[in-house]
């Protein structure tokens, strides 16, 4: 693999495989791009690029619903983290 993690682990998404994301309801992703998206509707950096594959825009923007379930897996960058923590 690439991300050099174990293939049964279910990638980088904190080690849980797809069964227990929709178990939790999440429904959209908060930091993912077209290649490691699991959910139809997620935010990314390039919106103006990932816009066609599903992409809502950057995380920051994003004005989701109340009640809405998002997975957050953000880069590991301590400002990134913080923000999205305040947010």
């Amino acid at each position: 693999a690439l991300q050099g993690g174990e293939p049964r682990a279910g990638g980088m998404q904190a080690a849980c495989p797809q069964a227990v994301f929709t178990a939790l309801g999440v429904q959209s992703e908060a930091f993912a791009s077209p290649f490691n998206a699991i959910s139809p509707s997620f935010c990314s950096a390039s919106a103006d690029v990932d816009a066609p594959f599903g992409s809502c825009g950057s995380f920051f923007a994003l004005e989701p619903p109340a009640g809405a379930v998002l997975l957050a897996n953000p880069p590991f960058d301590g400002a990134t983290v913080l923000a999205m923590a305040r947010r």
